[in-house]
């Protein structure tokens, strides 16, 4: 059998190239002079995500308020409802 080197010209197909999502933010941070470059674009966002994420853990580690009741207060306790006073607080 024969061996003829039959070479077809057909287009080649590339991927298309993909652009990640942040690509907006960064953006529009060098478009409004915060960061000169796609770096420090990167740096600027990931600040602020380790800014907000340092801003929700403290908010819900924070101590729950102490209300002190009085001793000679007359507490109301029910099986279907929290614990209520049986006179508000003055």
């Amino acid at each position: 059998m024969e061996n003829n080197n039959v070479q077809f010209d057909e287009p080649k197909y590339h991927a298309p190239k993909q652009q990640a999502d942040h690509d907006l933010f960064v953006g529009f941070l060098i478009k409004k002079g915060f960061a000169k470059n796609k770096t420090w674009a990167t740096y600027i966002l990931l600040g602020i995500i380790v800014f907000s994420i340092l801003v929700i853990f403290l908010s819900f580690s924070g101590k729950s308020p102490v209300v002190k009741i009085p001793k000679n207060a007359n507490v109301i306790y029910s099986q279907n409802a929290p614990p209520r006073l049986a006179q508000p607080l003055k």
